[in-house]
């Protein structure tokens, strides 16, 4: 043996023990990361949920109490209280609009009392723990006149285009919603400030009053001189005009548009969402295709499909992709397609989200609590957690007209090594073909309407026909695109039963 040379012992086989030994624990540490991730994904429950239902305390036939008993009994596990924010009509004469007027108003939660609203539906969920009771609004926030009242053709415009407002940080946000009709006692916009311009007239009248002109006259041979106010009967009028128009002050619009100004697009529409949003709060779209034409109080009450308003406005957190009407936006390479490729492709910032608008407020007998649902996927039961499946998607809409009849167990994109999953309203990045899981069970026989729609950026990729109750389908989709960022989303038929599911990204690792 040379001098150099080290003798082969024990010494020389630890470390390849040891490094081999920590590439084992590494490998399975990754392994218990990426189980746990999967796993803590799964761990998402249905949790069903009526969204706008309306109170005796607005223009609702029954109490909240009585909302919440009728729900348990029917198994809902979520409520959305909605009530009317506010419901007051202003009709006055220009340019004396808010001192000849007329004004009706019915009953909804700011003539209620905010404060007392709130309280009102804490108590009843301290009363029931088992299920959650949320409060939110139904807001009108913007109308406007046409026509005149001495001919006959006075119609008010755009009074049932809404939104469904919930989650705002604090009460007083719900008091000062921008809506016309509403006001407070301090100014809260620029505009309010120039309700001050009769306080001009009043300057000006004093100024032409207190104005003094020498004039000179004679009498008996002298010249005299004498101050005169030649505008004195201007300015005592100019004041007791200013003084009746300041009248119309104590009071300030907290919206700045009015009815008198004829359309003006989508301006207060998108002033209400950026409220919101600037609150952290949900603010949804209500019914974008339904028409309205009714007669009240000697005018007409017309309001026509604004569905492309949802095209034209930015940042809100969706619409109802599902209500007691006809209804086409959630149709295959309809608007909610283009709007989600819109976002998908960067001209937007944020996805737009679809829930089941219920609209129930207890007054027709055709319609039901639980008649159209929204199916809420939640780790924790509170509050807070239905508000971030809302704001997150995390939700499908399911008509029912023969309840119980179908239920959505899974929906979930993997990518091919099955290490990475997403749910409804979540992303998803991968690096080969994505994986897409539908698991699903029928109560009743199925039938040959029965179909399941597999959709991708607006497109049905795939229909499915299935033969038994129990679905189990796993569809690998190599005709995705690599790098470019896509949505999967889900419409199933049964019979007079359907299902919307929220979309999920899917987008490149590159």
């Amino acid at each position: 043996m040379q001098k150099n040379e080290i003798p082969n012992s024990n010494f020389q086989i630890l470390p390849k023990i040891c490094l081999k030994s920590c590439f084992i624990g590494i490998i399975c540490l990754l392994c218990i990361v990426i189980s746990s991730e999967v796993q803590a994904q799964e761990q998402y429950e249905n949790v069903s949920s009526v969204i706008h239902v309306q109170s005796n305390i607005s223009d609702g036939k029954l109490s909240i109490a009585e909302i919440v008993k009728l729900a348990k009994e029917k198994g809902i596990k979520v409520v959305v209280i909605t009530d009317c924010a506010l419901r007051r009509w202003e009709y006055g004469l220009a340019p004396f609009e808010r001192i000849i007027r007329r004004k009706h108003e019915e009953d909804s939660v700011i003539s209620f009392g905010v404060r007392k609203y709130f309280k009102e539906i804490s108590d009843i969920q301290s009363r029931n723990p088992e299920i959650l009771v949320i409060p939110g609004m139904e807001v009108a926030p913007f109308y406007y006149w046409k026509g005149s009242y001495l001919n006959n053709t006075l119609t008010l415009y755009n009074w049932h285009e809404k939104f469904l407002v919930l989650g705002l940080n604090n009460i007083n946000d719900y008091r000062y919603l921008p809506i016309v009709g509403n006001y407070s006692l301090i100014p809260r916009n620029f505009r309010n400030l120039l309700d001050f311009w009769p306080m001009g007239l009043v300057a000006l009248g004093f100024f032409l009053k207190r104005f003094r002109r020498k004039k000179h006259f004679s009498f008996a041979g002298q010249v005299y001189s004498d101050l005169t106010s030649p505008f004195r009967g201007l300015g005592i009028f100019l004041i007791f005009l200013g003084i009746v128009l300041c009248l119309g002050i104590f009071r300030f619009p907290i919206s700045p548009y009015n009815q008198y100004r004829g359309n003006q697009g989508i301006k207060p529409y998108q002033y209400l969402i950026d409220y919101v949003t600037k609150r952290n709060g949900l603010i949804f779209w209500l019914r974008p295709e339904t028409n309205y034409s009714s007669q009240f109080l000697g005018a007409r009450v017309i309001t026509l499909s604004y569905k492309d308003d949802l095209r034209k406005s930015f940042n809100y957190t969706g619409f109802a992709g599902i209500y007691f009407d006809n209804y086409t936006a959630t149709n295959p390479q309809d608007l909610w397609d283009r709007l989600l490729n819109d976002y998908c492709e960067g001209r937007r910032k944020t996805p737009v989200w679809i829930f089941g608008e219920v609209g129930w407020d207890g007054t027709k007998e055709t319609w039901h609590i639980d008649g159209i649902e929204t199916v809420l996927l939640l780790k924790d039961f509170n509050q807070q957690a239905v508000l971030e499946a809302l704001r997150q998607g995390r939700m499908y809409a399911k008509l029912n007209r023969q309840k119980n009849d179908f239920s959505l167990d899974k929906f979930c994109v993997m990518d091919e090594t099955k290490e990475k999953i997403a749910f409804m309203g979540e992303d998803l990045k991968i690096s080969k073909a994505p994986q897409i899981l539908i698991k699903a069970s029928f109560a009743k026989e199925l039938t040959a309407q029965t179909s399941i729609k597999l959709i991708r950026d607006g497109e049905v990729i795939k229909e499915f026909n299935p033969k038994t109750n129990k679905i189990a389908i796993n569809f690998k989709d190599n005709g995705y695109t690599a790098y470019k960022k896509s949505f999967y989303r889900l419409q199933i038929y049964k019979d007079e039963c359907l299902i919307l599911t929220n979309p999920i990204i899917v987008s490149s690792k590159d």
